[in-house]
């Protein structure tokens, strides 16, 4: 039963990993002048890596970070950063 509570504690944890890198990538974001942006998302991608592992804390960022390309209006990026077979 261990097994599976911290299965599931894991997908709990990736699954807010996900919505705080959508919110923070979001909400601070500074433009560059040939398009795009910097974002403070990047710090929470790496510290849901080290805290998930590659696995969990990979899905989390992938998600969290297509989440933020659509709902900011950069869909032409979603192809490249959300996690899919051809990668």
């Amino acid at each position: 039963m261990s097994f599976q509570n911290n299965k599931l504690k894991k997908l709990i944890i990736a699954a807010m990993f996900g919505a705080i890198i959508c919110v923070v990538t979001m909400v601070v974001k500074i433009p560059l002048p040939l398009g795009g942006y910097v974002h403070l998302g990047d710090a929470f991608i790496i510290l849901a890596g080290l805290y998930l592992g590659w696995v969990y804390g990979g899905t989390a960022a992938g998600i969290g970070s297509m989440l933020a390309d659509v709902f900011t209006g950069y869909v032409i990026c979603l192809l490249y950063t959300s996690p899919s077979p051809r990668d």
